[in-house]
Order: structure tokens, then C-alpha cells, then sequence
């Protein structure tokens, strides 16, 4: 898993039915690839670590793979 902190509090994410706001983007597992900087393809991530906020206003961390989760811009 890559650590890495991304700004996404201007997003909602959906994961498992449930609308949170997220706050940023904390970790990504792009390929089991040692020197996967060198590689010559794009892949999609296999798993993502997002931090939001949750229906009770309490911070959760939520790993999964990454089809699972939906972000929409908040307007």
C-alpha cells in the first residue's frame, strides 16, 4: 500500500450504500509490481484507503478495493 494524502473534502463518497463526505484520498495499492513506476501500462488501483466523515459525524477510515467506492462532486 502506497501512503499518500490527497485533498477530497470537495467530494461525497458512496461505499456500501452509505453517503459520507470524505476528506482525503490516504493510501493506494496500484499492483503488486516491486518498481511499479517503471511500468509502461496505466492501471486502476486494486484497493484504496479513504478517510470521511460517517453518518453519526464520527471519522472512520475505510479500506476496500476500489470498485466499490463512488465520489461525486459536491456543488
Amino acid at each position: 500500500m502506497r501512503r499518500m494524502e490527497i485533498n477530497l473534502n470537495r467530494f461525497k463518497v458512496i461505499h456500501d450504500d452509505k453517503v459520507l463526505n470524505a476528506i482525503a484520498l490516504m493510501g493506494v495499492e496500484i499492483s503488486d509490481i516491486e518498481n511499479w513506476e517503471y511500468r509502461d501500462t496505466i492501471e486502476r488501483p486494486k484497493i484504496i484507503d479513504v478517510l470521511a466523515v460517517d453518518e453519526d459525524g464520527k471519522l472512520v477510515s475505510i479500506m476496500d478495493k476500489a470498485w466499490t467506492f463512488q465520489f461525486l462532486p459536491i456543488i
